[in-house]
């Protein structure tokens, strides 16, 4: 149809709001009928009610997406510099020559890689920060692109859970009020089958 992602967000969350009033159609029905008013005064209160809802989701939903926001931000910049630099170009031929053509050795080089740079970083800004700059290593090496990129995906989603700067175990902590290194500690023993 021609929209981009932001269009399609935009006109999923208008839709919502508007059905939200829809489906609230019959209760202000039954409302009126119960409390005997009519049912455009009661319509009024429902959607006054409804609206100071939909406003403070929209103001929770922004404030959710600041860190993520923030995070990609700060992943774009990294990766603005690092292209400018050639850094990137680098990292990518010092991945290469490192590994000496063995593919094993090129994957665990990418890993290191995905957890220095991945540090502190949720899973999706990870992925954009490491995909740019290390999955074209594994291409040259004869890797599939799509199996370049999901391994990389798979490592930005260990990320979030390895110490020392294991985002996901913060959470968690401020959750259970627990301390965040052994949290972080007990998730890498949960998922240590994760890093064979």
């Amino acid at each position: 149809m021609g929209y981009g992602a932001m269009d399609c967000a935009l006109i999923a969350t208008g839709t919502g709001i508007v059905l939200s009033w829809v489906y609230k159609i019959p209760q202000v029905i039954r409302l009126a009928r119960e409390k005997k008013l009519k049912a455009g005064k009661v319509f009024i209160e429902v959607v006054k009610i409804t609206l100071v809802k939909d406003v403070n989701s929209l103001i929770k939903g922004c404030k959710g997406v600041m860190s993520i926001a923030t995070a990609c931000a700060a992943a774009g910049i990294v990766i603005g510099v690092l292209g400018f630099t050639g850094l990137g170009i680098r990292l990518s031929g010092f991945i290469v020559n490192l590994s000496g053509g063995h593919l094993i050795v090129a994957l665990i080089l990418t890993e290191i890689a995905l957890f220095i740079m991945g540090m502190g970083l949720p899973t999706a800004p990870a992925y954009i920060l490491v995909s740019t700059l290390v999955a074209p290593a594994l291409t040259r090496m004869g890797v599939p692109e799509l199996a370049a990129h999901l391994f990389v995906f798979y490592g930005a989603c260990l990320s979030s859970i390895t110490p020392p700067v294991a985002m996901a175990a913060y959470t968690a902590a401020g959750i259970s009020g627990a301390s965040p290194i052994k949290i972080g500690v007990q998730s890498v023993k949960l998922a240590i089958v994760t890093y064979r």
